[in-house]
């Protein structure tokens, strides 16, 4: 039996595949921009039933990540890969937060632009 947490995870890995979008269930040791890290958020589990049917929410935060190196164009890049992610996610899942897109420092590789979005799902066996 798959946990309900791993597949979620991958509902929403399937989904930015599909859509074309490059994305990783933990953080590569280079970042790729224009990609997307999926990882647990908090709380990562809340659960309303234990038993003979399991039932809970779980939480997923998404990285995604652009090239920084220009100020406007990573902005447009930020707000795109947004937009196709949203557009991408299947429907059960719910986007609870979008954070401001801030730039991170990734020492010679330079910058990149980071947005944080957080996504929740029930799921059932």
């Amino acid at each position: 039996m798959t946990a309900l947490t791993t597949e979620a995870r991958g509902l929403i890995q399937s989904a930015l595949t599909a859509a074309g979008i490059d994305n990783y269930l933990s953080p590569p040791t280079v970042p790729k921009p224009g990609m997307v890290v999926v990882l647990p958020d908090q709380p990562w589990v809340d659960v309303d039933r234990i038993g003979s049917r399991l039932n809970y929410t779980c939480r997923w935060r998404l990285l995604l990540l652009v090239d920084g190196r220009s100020n406007a164009g990573a902005q447009l890049d930020a707000e795109d890969l947004v937009d196709d992610v949203l557009s991408s996610l299947p429907d059960a899942f719910r986007v609870t937060y979008v954070g401001p897109p801030q730039f991170v420092d990734i020492g010679a590789q330079g910058q990149i632009m980071a947005v944080e979005m957080s996504t929740q799902v029930t799921m059932k066996e």
